[in-house]
C-alpha cells in the first residue's frame, strides 16, 4: 500500500508476519485529516502518527498512531531536548543567585587577595561548571 510500509524490528509480531503496519507519516496537517484526531503529529517523516496516550494504535486505512510505548518515549525526547535547549537560561540564574553566598575561609586575613575572590563566588563557580558538566555529559 502507497504511504505504509513493513514493520520493522521493533514490532516483533508483525514484523515476522510481513504485515505493512508501519505507515508513513508526511506533516502534522495530514495526520490531523487522515485520523480526525486534533492534536495528531509527525514528529518525524515515515513514522507513525503521534496522537497522545488516549489514542494510541487508533488506525484508519489511511493512517495510524503510534503505540503508547512509542507514543511516551517520542513525548520524552522532546521534552529532554527543550530542556536542554533552555538549559543554560536556569544555570545562568542560579550561579547569580548564588553570588552572595561564598565559603567560608577558616582563619583571618590581613588583606583581602586575588584567592580570597575565589572563595567568594564559590558557590556561583560550582554551579557554572555544573551547568558546563550537563552539557558535556548530556
Amino acid at each position: 500500500r502507497e504511504g505504509w510500509r513493513h514493520a520493522g524490528v521493533s514490532n516483533p509480531w508483525n514484523f515476522f508476519h510481513g504485515r505493512c503496519v508501519q505507515y508513513m507519516c508526511r506533516s502534522d496537517a495530514f495526520c490531523e485529516t487522515e485520523l480526525g484526531i486534533p492534536g495528531a503529529t509527525c514528529p518525524v517523516q515515515g513514522w507513525n502518527c503521534d496522537c497522545g496516550l488516549f489514542y494510541s494504535a487508533f488506525g484508519t486505512e489511511r493512517a495510524q498512531c503510534m503505540y503508547a510505548w512509542w507514543a511516551l518515549a517520542s513525548k520524552t525526547t522532546r521534552a529532554f531536548w527543550a530542556l536542554f535547549q533552555s538549559l543554560w537560561y536556569f544555570v545562568l540564574v542560579a550561579s547569580f543567585a548564588l553570588l552572595p553566598f561564598g565559603k567560608n575561609v577558616v582563619g583571618t586575613a590581613d588583606r583581602y587577595s586575588f584567592n580570597l575572590v575565589w572563595h567568594d563566588f564559590a558557590w556561583s563557580i560550582f554551579a557554572l561548571k555544573f551547568g558546563c558538566w550537563l552539557y558535556a555529559f548530556f
